[in-house]
């Protein structure tokens, strides 16, 4: 991954998921091969999800990653 997952919050926070989907999916990924919270990367992958379900399932995502 190009930047640390705190960074990818904070850039998500303030320029949106579409302008990180690489990063994004390479979280997504991560966390799918880890069997990391299944519920939350569906939401997550959920392109017709409201952008702010979707950003709050990245911060906890990120969350349950780092642990």
């Amino acid at each position: 991954m190009n930047i640390s997952m705190e960074h990818l919050l904070f850039a998500v926070s303030t320029d949106g998921l579409a302008a990180h989907s690489t990063e994004v999916n390479e979280v997504l990924s991560a966390a799918r091969t880890r069997h990391i919270a299944p519920l939350l990367c569906d939401v997550l992958g959920d392109l017709s999800a409201p952008e702010t379900v979707r950003a709050r399932a990245l911060g906890l995502i990120v969350r349950d990653l780092t642990r």
